[in-house]
């Protein structure tokens, strides 16, 4: 309860400073869709599937940015493929495998989430026309699906591991974007990292499983209203 207190303070602190913007700083609203690559792992867990190595993936998202010519806020919805890919050598990862006592395989695991993103952005000014935002906040990650593929004893397998994980994720973000402008739309490049601030892991097993992922997109801003 505590931690979903402290999100909700921070989520309302945002939108408190950002209906509080000053007038004379004449904020506008804008329009982003970006999408490109993510890269992931998982950090944790005793002697399993670590995810020690990385899983590549897809990003996409649109985001309301709220901005004046120093300060900004992100109000944002993305998809993004999290996991990454590692060892075996436990039954967490392979239901149908029991007395699993060494390290047997390989495996990915594959984790697809929604995430709820309220940033708040330092902007500034890189010429007439260009502009760099550095952004901080919190997000939640809604689980939509979770499986594990690979080899176990020479032999392909697959599982379905949604109902060993907890439905949300929640993971700060810390990022950048470059913005340039085109005229009637804006070129954004955007970078960005996160990592879970409590385990995903809901088992029974008591493993702290965290995830990290990186994200590299390109899309555009098209201005809304000012």
């Amino acid at each position: 309860m505590n931690k979903w207190t402290a999100c909700a303070g921070v989520l309302a602190l945002a939108l408190v400073a950002a209906i509080t913007v000053p007038l004379q700083a004449q904020p506008r609203w804008d329009l982003l869709v970006t999408g490109g690559w993510s890269n992931g792992n998982l950090s944790g867990g005793r002697d399993k599937l670590l995810g020690t190595e990385t899983r590549n993936g897809f990003t996409a998202g649109a985001a309301a940015l709220l901005r004046s010519d120093e300060i900004g806020f992100e109000f944002a919805t993305r998809y993004v493929q999290k996991g990454g890919t590692g060892t075996i050598s436990e039954t967490y990862a392979v239901p149908n495998f029991s007395n699993v006592t060494t390290e047997i395989g390989s495996a990915s695991v594959e984790l697809d989430y929604v995430h709820i993103d309220i940033l708040i952005a330092g902007i500034f000014d890189t010429s007439t026309k260009s502009y760099l935002r550095g952004y901080i906040g919190p997000s939640l990650g809604v689980l939509l699906s979770a499986d594990v593929n690979g080899v176990v004893n020479d032999e392909p397998f697959e599982a379905e591991i949604k109902e060993k994980l907890k439905p949300v994720d929640w993971t700060p973000t810390v990022g950048a974007s470059f913005h340039y402008d085109l005229g009637r739309v804006s070129a954004v490049v955007d970078g960005r990292f996160s990592m879970g601030i409590s385990s995903i892991d809901d088992s029974g097993g008591d493993y702290n499983i965290k995830s990290r992922t990186w994200q590299v997109s390109l899309g555009i801003g098209i201005p809304l209203a000012e």
